[in-house]
């Protein structure tokens, strides 16, 4: 069954909004759903869904920490360094020992 941005937020949502999340109703930003939380101190935690253009029934997220709601953006309010992709933390020679 194909997969599509109506399904996918119907199917997260309840579990999201418990987490805290809130739903935004944004087609800008090439998310497949959005949701963001509020995290104090004037920073948010979006997540965004992206639906795989190869497999009709597949999708990523991706986490967004930013002073501003809109998932994907940022403006140096974040370190460069501490945009790293969760795959970056599964390779070998991060777990390897460090004399």
């Amino acid at each position: 069954m194909k997969l599509t941005k109506v399904r996918l937020v119907k199917l997260t949502r309840v579990q999201l909004s418990k987490l805290g999340y809130q739903e935004m109703k944004d087609s800008v930003t090439g998310a497949n759903g959005l949701f963001v939380r509020s995290l104090g101190d004037g920073f948010y935690l979006s997540l965004g869904f992206v639906i795989s253009n190869y497999y009709e029934s597949k999708f990523t997220a991706a986490y967004y920490l930013s002073q501003s709601t809109r998932w994907s953006s940022w403006w140096n309010d974040i370190p460069v360094e501490s945009y790293r992709r969760p795959g970056d933390f599964l390779e070998k020679e991060y777990f390897a020992p460090r004399f």
